[in-house]
């Protein structure tokens, strides 16, 4: 594992000097010298990191520790999708009419920061409707904030590099969470073992995916119980995740946004330019050709 990390540090920074010195760069550093687009990419992958945190393990905890169907736990991702969902048209509406972002993408995880709090709170005892209640919560902060995020970078970014810019979000969002998911699952096995040893050591070597089946010997409650136990760090851990999303959207600033693109600009003009030569030479060749 050290040896990939390693390695990871390597090619990133080889990758980071490539990209300084080409003339065509997939990823324009000089993106990330404008604070607002730099700090919405920090918190992207923050988000990131929690909310894909979220999505995988909170089925795990339904079925697993509250023990209801498979059907359920996938069922429970509901909630959160739909307040997702409702909370990026209310987010969409409110910048459109006011023409303002900053004070949507610094309610987003204020409310996301309460809906992890809430899922801190969950052990053996919780409902059905205590989850519901949480993805809800952390549903309308993903919502309010994620295309907020874009949204940002979008109108801070110049017109020729708009596609890369947007690209760029989903990309730290998606490194986030591929992150999170990762850190967290080891997080998860290794404090499963460590609960299991502490109730005596039985099936101390099962998997979290292993205890949705039971293991012969040991108590339902027992799993139950061990699972719950070392999920609570997962809950935990994105608290911090948030806090410091909270913390890079403070660096994001409230600009005007931009409804046009300046067409009168020297990037503008160039524009029009190539695509006039390319009509031109367009109807000279289909002229040519009969």
């Amino acid at each position: 594992m050290l040896g990939l990390y390693a390695l990871a540090a390597v090619t990133l920074a080889g990758f980071l000097v490539q990209e300084s010195r080409t003339e065509e760069p997939i990823l324009p550093l000089g993106l990330f010298r404008d604070r607002t687009i730099a700090a919405a990419q920090v918190a992207l992958f923050f988000v990131g990191a929690a909310m894909f945190g979220t999505i995988m393990f909170i089925p795990l905890f339904v079925q697993g520790v509250l023990g209801d169907s498979a059907a359920s736990s996938g069922a429970v991702l509901t909630p959160l999708m739909l307040a997702l969902i409702g909370a990026s048209v209310l987010s969409g509406q409110l910048v459109s009419r006011t023409g303002r972002y900053r004070g949507v993408l610094l309610t987003a995880p204020l409310i996301l920061l309460a809906g992890f709090l809430l899922l801190t709170r969950l052990d053996e005892g919780s409902t059905s409707g205590e989850v519901t209640l949480d993805m809800i919560v952390v549903g309308a902060g993903i919502g309010l904030g994620m295309q907020t995020y874009v949204l940002a970078v979008q109108n801070a970014a110049p017109a020729r590099s708009m596609g890369v810019a947007t690209a760029t979000t989903q990309f730290f969002r998606s490194v986030g969470g591929t992150i999170g998911v990762t850190a967290m699952g080891a997080l998860l096995t290794t404090r499963l073992h460590a609960e299991l040893a502490a109730r005596g050591g039985a099936a101390a070597d099962l998997t979290p995916a292993a205890v949705l089946g039971g293991s012969p010997g040991v108590e339902t409650d027992v799993l139950q119980s061990a699972l719950a136990a070392a999920m609570h760090p997962i809950f935990v851990a994105c608290v911090p995740l948030v806090a410091l999303a909270f913390v890079a959207t403070l660096f994001v600033e409230g600009r005007e946004l931009r409804r046009t693109v300046d067409r009168g600009s020297d990037q503008g003009r160039a524009g029009d330019e190539l695509f006039h030569d390319l009509g031109s030479e367009f109807d000279e060749r289909r002229a040519a050709t009969g």
